[in-house]
């Protein structure tokens, strides 16, 4: 997903990884204060979540995140805020060093999410169905007058 500006203006896409939409609940503290969001994307690398009140830009900030099986403090950092007023407000954030088994549980937490979205793809397809939910109809055989 390219995220546009305010003006509705497409934006390049400069990403290292292809993001993908999924709802993980992570609690952000920064110092004393402790706000409850959810994602709206995610990748090996980090996450987008929506916000009203973003951190400023390269602000390290301390996560809880809540995967279905586990459940792990991590750090990251502020790499990219979209202001309030524009598409999705919020702000995308970088792990932090994060390692051992929160890596692992939060890479194989990525992994089953693209796993289940091929899955239901090739579902869709095999139906004859499109992600939009549109039906692809048979090409139709053209007959030439003479």
């Amino acid at each position: 997903m390219v995220r546009g500006s305010s003006s509705g203006a497409m934006t390049e896409n400069l990403r290292r990884e292809t993001r993908i939409d999924a709802k993980v609940p992570v609690v952000i503290h920064r110092g004393r204060t402790a706000v409850t969001v959810e994602t709206s994307d995610i990748s090996f690398r980090g996450l987008f979540v929506c916000t009203a009140s973003p951190p400023p830009l390269r602000s390290l900030v301390r996560l809880r995140i809540s995967l279905p099986q586990h459940a792990f403090d991590a750090h990251a950092m502020v790499v990219h805020v979209v202001e309030s007023g524009e598409r999705e407000a919020g702000i995308g954030m970088q792990f932090w060093g994060l390692a051992g088994p929160d890596r692992n549980a939060w890479d194989d937490y990525v992994r089953s999410v693209v796993a289940t979205k091929r899955a239901n793809l090739k579902k869709l397809a095999a139906e004859g169905q499109t992600p939009s939910g549109v039906t692809e109809l048979p090409p139709v055989a053209l007959r030439h007058a003479k």
